[in-house]
């Protein structure tokens, strides 16, 4: 089900009590917000995003063992933001990749191992439109499931994709990011992309949540919207739509990594 998570009337964005960096706003008011004077200027935004791999389409893809279709939105978009963070000239940068690993843990090699295997970065385009894309996205899918530091939508294998799944991929796989302590979810953030910085290029994310309920369904959204060097790029965005009759369930999810 592709369900839209952006509001086009003027219900109420609510409140997501369970996060300290939250907010409770109209529409109207959140349009406001967006003064035109604070946009980046257009030629400064291009050429910085010129310098980084562009975000992929979030398509599910066909696996055709199986004969099904699955919805990789989450881990589709982790991949791209390790391209994004971690590559250089069309390759993974294993300097900057590794700087944060412990290889005396499994995850972390696992993961270097899946970057020398799979070490060039596609056209996002290869990714839906190519058998190498879909190949390459059926191996991630598989590497990060079925690991018990996540949580999964029932009866499937698909990471759930919210901030707790997100915070846990990088304290498994970069082990010496050291976020863990009395933060909440917008100072961890803040140290994991700061960590990640290099050089040329300085990343911060601004976090934010909602939640708000359309026909019965409760969309609850995970939103960041990444800044290199000042300039707002890219914005990651994750909801879960359960249904207001069984929160406890996942029926849908919708994961896009985006430019801003």
């Amino acid at each position: 089900m592709d369900t839209s998570i952006f509001i086009t009337d003027t219900n109420m964005i609510m409140d997501d009590t369970d996060s300290e960096t939250s907010s409770t706003s109209t529409v109207e008011e959140l349009k406001n917000n967006k003064n035109e004077n604070n946009k980046p200027d257009s030629n400064i935004k291009n050429k910085l995003a010129s310098k980084f791999p562009k975000p992929i389409k979030s398509h599910g893809f066909h696996n055709k063992e199986q004969n099904q279709e699955v919805d990789d939105g989450f881990e589709l978009s982790l991949l791209r933001l390790l391209h994004i963070l971690f590559s250089s000239d069309g390759v993974i940068n294993f300097a900057y990749l590794t700087k944060h690993m412990d290889m005396n843990k499994k995850e972390s090699r696992d993961l270097e191992e899946f970057f020398i295997d799979n070490p060039g970065v596609m056209d996002d385009s290869d990714f839906y439109s190519t058998e190498a894309g879909i190949a390459i996205r059926k191996t991630w899918y598989n590497f990060l499931s079925g690991r018990e530091f996540f949580t999964y939508v029932k009866n499937s294998h698909q990471i759930a994709p919210d901030i707790s799944n997100f915070l846990a991929f990088v304290k498994q796989f970069f082990p010496l990011v050291d976020f863990i302590g009395n933060y909440n979810d917008q100072e961890k953030l803040d140290i994991i992309y700061s960590t990640f910085s290099v050089a040329d290029y300085n990343f911060k994310a601004v976090y934010s949540t909602y939640s708000r309920v359309d026909n019965e369904l409760v969309h609850k959204g995970f939103v960041q919207n990444i800044m290199v060097n000042g300039t707002e790029l890219f914005v990651f965005e994750s909801t879960n739509i359960k249904k207001i009759n069984n929160l406890n369930k996942i029926y849908w999810t919708k994961t896009e990594l985006r430019y801003y």
